[in-house]
């Protein structure tokens, strides 16, 4: 028999189930018959936190312009894990969100504070590389694209991948080409815009 279930239980075929941290005195009692007296003795079973571990979090290689990504840290106790980034300047994180600032280094580090059942975890701190979006003014071929309808139109062999820059060099646009022309809609008009596939290069004003 258990003094207290909350940490420790016993059940008919004397079979011990741990419930939850903490200490118990366990009694093992005879009723005697008789021949014999009754018998009784205990001991202490003391419960402690499970300890857990962070895994599933290497270190992230981004370009600036990527879309905001997730972070997918796992800790073995199956609790939700919070990440830090050291340098907000690069990027920022909320919730399990990744949102590129600008281009350069920092790291991000994952951690589990631990709850009644399980101690914290170690921390586990990864580099996030941002790399700045490639230059656009390199020496390339001409894309052939048009402007139709407030669209641009890419002619392109199917299955490249299709690129749009602002004169900022941020990524606005991307795409794989599934024939041999490629309709860009909802682009931001009365900017410059540049197009790339391959090593074809080419410069519009929507």
């Amino acid at each position: 028999m258990s003094r207290n279930t909350a940490v420790v239980t016993v059940n008919s075929n004397a079979v011990i189930h741990f419930a939850g941290v903490g200490a118990t005195y366990i009694v093992a009692s005879q009723a005697g018959n008789d021949n014999y007296n009754q018998a009784a003795d205990s001991i202490l079973v003391t419960v402690n936190k499970a300890t857990q571990t962070i895994s599933n979090f290497t270190d992230i290689t981004k370009t600036y312009g990527d879309k905001n990504f997730a972070l997918t840290a796992m800790a073995s106790s199956g609790l939700d894990i919070t990440y830090t980034v050291a340098d907000k300047s690069v990027a920022i994180v909320s919730g399990t969100a990744v949102k590129i600032i600008g281009a350069g280094t920092t790291t991000i580090t994952a951690s589990q504070s631990g709850d009644n059942n399980y101690e914290a975890a170690t921390d586990v701190t990864v580099t996030l590389t941002v790399n700045t979006a490639t230059a656009l003014n390199e020496t390339r071929s001409q894309l052939l694209v048009r402007v139709q309808n407030g669209n641009i139109i890419v002619t392109t062999e199917s299955g490249s991948n299709i690129e749009v820059y602002n004169s900022l060099g941020i990524r606005l646009f991307n795409k794989t080409a599934n024939s041999g022309e490629t309709v860009i809609s909802n682009l931001p008009q009365g900017q410059v815009l540049i197009l790339r596939s391959g090593n074809a290069v080419a410069k519009v004003i929507l």
